[in-house]
This record gives C-alpha cells, structure tokens and sequence, in this order.
C-alpha cells in the first residue's frame, strides 16, 4: 500500500492528477491502508489526512500543502519498507518494497500567472 500512496501523491506534484483525485483517492482507500498493517504507509496516509484538513479549512494554503508533500517524500532519497514476517514451519521470509520519486516539479506559485511569450523583431 505504501507504494501506491507515495505514487498517488507523485502524480499529484507531477499534475498528473487533481487535488480531489487525491483526497478521493486517499478516502476511498484509507481502510484498507490502516488494514494492511504497514506502519509507513499508515503514518503517512495520517500525515496526508491531517494535510487535507488543514487545506480544506484554510489553516493552509495548497502551496504549503504540495511543500508538505514534497518534503515527506524527500525525507529519504529511497524510502525502504519491510512488511511483517511470512511464518513457515521455522523459516521466516521478509519482502522488502523500495520506492523513489519519478520526478518533482519545478515550483510554481499559485499566485503568478504563466504565459507563453514570443519575440520578435522590432523595426
């Protein structure tokens, strides 16, 4: 689960998807984060939560919110997950699920407005 959190929340500071892609995403999907035991994913799906609160009630704005972000996935180059032990007879076996960011954005400022220009020659 936690690899599918952190690639929602990739593809939301890629502009892949919408703001309310996400918190849909996280609402219809937070059960079964809390579900799977995984306490990464958990503390961070928590973290996106409280994040979208404070947005939705103006404590934050959606810039401080992307910085927010960024800055949980920046918090280790790789993030390295272990999930519980496999028992069999007296073997345990543990998988290992490494995730890194495709990309961060350039930043934006939600108060500029960009446009294209184009030069030309003056006579």
């Amino acid at each position: 689960m936690l690899a599918q959190l952190l690639n929602r929340i990739d593809s939301y500071l890629l502009l892949h998807c919408t703001l309310r892609d996400l918190e849909a995403w996280l609402l219809s999907n937070l059960q079964r984060i809390l579900d799977s035991g995984e306490d990464t994913a958990i503390d961070l799906a928590n973290e996106v939560d409280v994040d979208l609160v404070e947005l939705g009630e103006d404590l934050i704005d959606e810039l401080t919110f992307r910085e927010r972000l960024q800055s949980y996935i920046r918090s280790g180059d790789t993030l390295l997950v272990q999930s519980q032990p496999n028992h069999t007879s007296s073997i345990y076996t543990t998988y290992e699920h490494e995730w890194a960011p495709k990309a961060l954005p350039q930043q934006q400022h939600l108060g500029w407005k960009y446009v294209d220009i184009e030069l030309g020659t003056a006579s």
